[in-house]
């Protein structure tokens, strides 16, 4: 197959942060000389890594000329960060520190309260501490995530 005496290596940098919220950081593509069965090493790619604690993920495809995509590939990296997402306190409550389960079939917990289950229709309630404010949350059957935000830190 002939592809050409280029090809195109397109990336994108996309992050997610400890509330959930994705963006893309970067993205862009440059050209790379092709030769087939040649093998050397690349000119070095560099992005820059978002400020905020979260998971960025790198993806790379490369392409002919004509939009082909001839291979796909990503990297995940771990980014840790001091930094405060603004107008934002994270909350954090081991799963099985719940006040209240209830579930029409059952519920249970698993990897050593790692994880909380529960079957059928229902509710796990959550208690969260604010200062001297006690907080209480009640998570849903059909909850994946939950953004909490008290009326009083805005």
């Amino acid at each position: 197959m002939d592809y050409g005496k280029q090809l195109r290596l397109s990336f994108q940098l996309k992050h997610t942060n400890a509330i959930g919220e994705t963006s893309i950081v970067t993205m862009g593509s440059k050209l790379i000389d092709y030769q087939p069965y040649l093998q050397k090493e690349l000119e070095a790619l560099s992005v820059e890594m978002p400020t905020v604690a979260g998971l960025s993920i790198l993806t790379l495809q490369l392409e002919d000329l004509n939009g082909k995509v001839l291979h796909h590939n990503f990297v995940h990296f771990e980014v840790i960060s001091e930094t405060a997402l603004p107008k934002t306190r994270i909350f954090s409550v081991a799963p099985a520190n719940f006040t209240k389960a209830t579930w029409s079939a059952k519920q249970w917990n698993v990897l050593d309260g790692l994880k909380v289950n529960g079957a059928g229709s229902g509710f796990l309630n959550i208690q969260l501490r604010q200062t001297s404010q006690l907080i209480s949350i009640q998570l849903k059957k059909h909850t994946s995530s939950l953004n909490f935000r008290p009326k009083n830190y805005l």
